[in-house]
């Protein structure tokens, strides 16, 4: 037990391991909605194209 709390006072919200951490898990989580968003998109259009040309 002690060693747990050891452990997290050392890993506070100013450590530089916690700030890299929570900057590397944001910069993957909008990297992965803005390709999840392109793709979206994308296919959106290929889908109102093709369904234009079907016409």
């Amino acid at each position: 037990m002690k060693q747990i709390r050891n452990t997290l006072n050392k890993l506070g919200p100013n450590s530089l391991r916690v700030s890299l951490a929570i900057g590397i898990a944001g910069f993957s989580a909008v990297e992965l909605g803005s390709l999840a968003f392109l793709t979206t998109w994308k296919i959106q259009h290929i889908l109102i194209d093709s369904h234009k040309q079907n016409l």
